[in-house]
């Protein structure tokens, strides 16, 4: 230390003190967004899609095992709440924990961007992530869209890094995270053939050459090998894409009628025989590929890809069938859906989204595609790309839901909070401070829109982001059945019958019941036996003469849907007064036209 010039150890102390400044207020942001997450984490009801996900790892949990389905997206988060129930119990707040977890830890992730993104701008970045509205609302639910966007930054991260310094062990972490985002959800199908497509776009000569060599891959630049990593581990899970043409070939590789056999699967001797054999040719064209590039060191990186992804599909080889649903499965099934459009958003929905919530992230993402389009810099080139091609895909996309606004957004708080960063370093005077003004004051009612979406439990859903959500009328409900089940002293044993129609979320809230049954009242001939019955709108009448023991029925909210009067707007309501209108009383007021709407039942209890 005597031996450094006095002029350097003060440089070096100036250079300590900023990482110490740096590392505290990320710190700062990480524990602020834990807190507003875990805070009250049980609040609002369980929703529809929360009860499939959550009462099947409780079943995984009470050792009645796991097998993997399509239509509750991949297996990871079985195993994660698995593990959690294990560890604190099962409640609805335990039922939500591991999403907050991994939603606080996404506010982390930017900080290993620092070269990229700017040490100021990696900091925006955690900051938006941190009061984000849909991303702090879907880390407080339990769906496994906060995990996809965890996992999809981690993959860029792990590839730049490669780019940046080579190293073979940052595509082995690539490999093991691109394992869990496909044993996660199906829209990593999405992201990683984005990824993919600007690995191509960008290295296209270099690769057409390598393939023209005689398919010489050894001498690959960094980008371009990654490129090849990703080829060589999941085109075998793409295989399923040959099912649109499955029309001129004659037979069925994506079964779309239930009665006919399972949703995506292929059918007959002749539609199973394709889908098995193009597998296996996918395999090994994957696998010569990989070799090209890497030799033998290519089965580390198959090794660590295959190995999760064959545990998690399998549950650990106790369901082989699981490998069919899932390198099969797992795409066939969403192409399915795909066609069917089964909640009919119209193709301006995650515009209405990101304009009513991520406001900030959108203009800055949209001046910062504008602003870096003549600089050279390649990572504000993919958050451009990124940003444009996921918003084209998922608004083309046949299912639209506002938990899928996450991986739209995602790209565009990285590419906004880049540019905010280099703007803010480069400005000086008032410039500056009028653009610090002005952020500070979107964000703070950013904050506010946040607050109010998560923490809002009352039965007018006047947010966007709650959709099909579990009504405030349920939780009361549940502690009535639970107080006359004690008092009664049949404790869990009461008998409690529900209409087949209400079935979720009563599957998970009813659980621990033993004597639980789910008929069709609708359909019924005899007396329903239940100390409670829970009755679905209609079928109240059908049962009535049997309604003598008990006291009047009482009508219930059960799912509360936000009103979609927006899907009768037309993209020329836009250039007229009535279209901002109705627009800004939304976004200023949560003003709606329309009056909201539910799926109700009636309770009906002993005399």
């Amino acid at each position: 230390f005597l031996r450094v010039p006095m002029s350097e150890s003060i440089k070096s102390l100036k250079i300590n003190k900023q990482v110490f400044i740096e590392i505290g207020i990320y710190i700062l942001l990480i524990g602020v967004a834990a807190a507003i997450r875990f805070w009250q984490l049980d609040l609002r009801a369980i929703h529809h899609d929360e009860s499939l996900h959550l009462f099947y790892s409780w079943k995984f949990f009470k050792g009645q095992g796991y097998f993997h389905d399509p239509m509750m997206h991949g297996p990871f988060q079985f195993f994660g709440n698995r593990l959690v129930f294990s560890l604190f119990g099962v409640s609805e707040y335990t039922a939500r924990v591991l999403y907050a977890f991994w939603g606080t830890l996404l506010v982390a992730l930017p900080y290993f961007l620092r070269r990229e993104l700017g040490r100021l701008g990696a900091i925006l970045v955690a900051t938006m992530l941190a009061f984000s509205p849909s991303f702090f609302y879907f880390s407080r639910f339990a769906r496994n869209d906060i995990y996809i966007a965890f996992w999809s930054l981690l993959i860029v991260i792990f590839l730049w890094r490669y780019i940046q310094h080579g190293r073979f062990r940052y595509l082995c972490g690539a490999a093991a995270v691109l394992a869990l985002s496909f044993a996660t959800k199906e829209t990593t199908f999405l992201f990683i053939a984005t990824l993919g497509g600007f690995f191509l776009l960008w290295r296209f000569g270099e690769l057409w050459k390598g393939v023209k060599d005689h398919f010489s891959l050894s001498r690959l630049s960094l980008p371009a090998s990654c490129l090849i990593m990703i080829i060589s581990l999941v085109l075998p899970l793409y295989t399923a894409g040959i099912s649109f043409f499955q029309r001129p070939l004659g037979i069925v590789l994506a079964n779309a009628d239930e009665k006919a056999g399972l949703i995506g699967a292929p059918l007959e001797v002749k539609g199973t025989t394709v889908a098995v054999v193009a597998v296996i040719l996918f395999l090994e064209l994957a696998m010569v590929i990989g070799f090209r590039r890497w030799g033998w060191r290519y089965l580390v990186l198959f090794g660590i890809f295959y190995g999760i992804y064959v545990a998690l599909f399998t549950t650990y080889l106790t369901n082989l069938a699981g490998l069919g649903t899932g390198i099969w499965g797992s795409m066939s099934y969403w192409i399915v859906q795909h066609g069917q459009n089964r909640l009919a958003q119209p193709w301006f929905y995650y515009f209405l989204l990101l304009s009513y919530y991520e406001f900030l992230p959108l203009l800055l993402g949209v001046l910062g595609g504008i602003y870096f389009i003549r600089r050279r810099d390649i990572f504000a080139v993919f958050l451009t790309y990124w940003a444009v091609v996921s918003f084209i895909l998922y608004s083309q996309a046949g299912e639209k839901a506002p938990w899928l606004v996450l991986h739209v957004t995602l790209p565009l708080i990285l590419l906004g909070g880049k540019f905010a960063g280099d703007v803010l370093v480069k400005w000086r005077g008032w410039r500056k401070g009028l653009l610090i003004l002005g952020l500070a004051i979107i964000l703070a009612f950013t904050i506010k829109l946040s607050f109010q979406a998560s923490y809002q439990k009352n039965d007018v859903p006047t947010e966007m982001l709650v959709y099909a959500g579990g009504a405030y009328d349920l939780k009361p409900l549940v502690s009535r059945i639970e107080k006359l089940a004690q008092d009664s002293g049949q404790g869990k044993g009461i008998k409690i019958t529900v209409d087949s129609p209400l079935s979720w979320p009563w599957v998970w809230y009813l659980r621990d019941y033993t004597n639980v049954d789910y008929p069709d009242l609708g359909k019924a001939t005899t007396p329903p036996q239940g100390d409670v019955l829970l009755v679905a709108p209609g079928n109240e009448a059908k049962i009535s003469p049997y309604l003598d023991k008990y006291s009047p029925g009482e009508r219930f909210h059960q799912i509360i849907w936000f009103p979609e009067e927006y899907k009768d707007w037309k993209a020329s309501d836009i250039l007229k007064p009535v279209g901002w209108q109705r627009w800004w009383g939304y976004f200023w007021s949560r003003k709606t036209v329309g009056p909201y709407y539910s799926s109700d039942g009636t309770a009906y209890f002993p005399r």
